[in-house]
């Protein structure tokens, strides 16, 4: 995701922890750095549905499932990406 960029999850959990342009998380941040990083932490087992949306352009969406104990890495190509 490029700057601008705000990422959900359905069902809502709260906001996100954006990574900054050093690929830093920073919970000041409201939306992505060039490098597109988000992270929750604490989500309570279940099926998700992540998206996104910017400006101009348009993403895929992807179904996460979290369980104990799971790092859920939604990259492309099985992840978040954009549509061209």
């Amino acid at each position: 995701m490029t700057a601008a960029g705000e990422a959900k999850l359905a069902p809502t959990l709260p906001k996100p922890i954006y990574f900054n342009a050093n690929v830093v998380p920073d919970a000041k941040l409201t939306e992505s750095s060039d490098d597109g990083g988000i992270l929750w932490i604490n989500v309570p087992d279940g099926e998700y549905t992540l998206s996104a949306t910017h400006p101009t352009r348009k993403f895929a969406e992807v179904t996460v499932t979290c369980a104990p104990n799971r790092i859920v890495n939604a990259n492309p190509p099985w992840g978040l990406h954009e549509i061209p």
